[in-house]
Parts: structure tokens; sequence; C-alpha cells
């Protein structure tokens, strides 16, 4: 009986874990120096701040990385496309200026996803 609850305890801790994990899509390209300044601060910055939340990168040079990002695109109504596009939950974020500016607005899109309400 005791196997079973700990079995069943880990079981739970081991869902509970799971559905709390977000996900976050990063479209870029190979060639563009903006996509690059976005990885670095995501790699510098963001995954420290929030490490629960998987970062995902998709070459948009890829065939099916580049269909995947006009799919999410079609869904959620991004007319005109381009990279580097942050994608996480219903929120996206195109383009990226600096650290402090559109990185304030990858913060902001995680902040919504995770149902944090941040003044900035």
């Amino acid at each position: 009986m005791k196997f079973l609850r700990l079995f069943l305890s880990v079981l739970f801790i081991g869902m509970a874990s799971t559905a709390s994990a977000l996900t976050a899509d990063l479209f870029y390209s190979p060639t563009c120096p903006h996509c690059h300044d976005a990885m670095r601060f995501i790699d510098a910055k963001l995954k420290k701040e929030y490490p629960n939340v998987n970062i995902v990168r998709h070459n948009v040079f890829i065939s099916s990385e580049g269909d995947m990002m006009k799919e999410k695109a079609l869904e959620l109504g991004i007319a005109r496309l381009g990279v580097p596009l942050f994608i996480v939950g219903d929120d996206f974020v195109s383009g990226f200026g600096s650290d402090e500016t559109t990185g304030d607005e990858y913060r902001t899109a995680i902040d919504n996803a995770l149902g944090i309400k941040k003044k900035r």
C-alpha cells in the first residue's frame, strides 16, 4: 500500500509539473542579425528569468519549420510575416530592437501566458 501511495504521489507531481510548463516559439533565419540579437537576449536573460518556460527555436529555412510559422501566423491573424517572430500563447512579437524594448515585450507575452500581471 505504501508503494502504491508513493507511486501515485510521484505520478501526480510529474503530471502537475508537466501541466504548468509553458512553451514559447522563436522563428528565426540564420542570416538575420535581429534574430541573432533576439537569441542572445533569450540565452543571456530570458531563460534565467523564466527557467520553466521552454523556448523552442525554429529555423524558417527548414521547410517544415517555415510551414509551422505560417500556420501559427494564420491562427493568430498575423498579416505580415517577418523574423524573428516570438509566439507564446495567444501573444506574438515580431522583430527585435533591443533588450529594453522588444525584450520587455517578450517578457510581457510570457507573463500574459502565465497569468502574471506586472507593471513595467
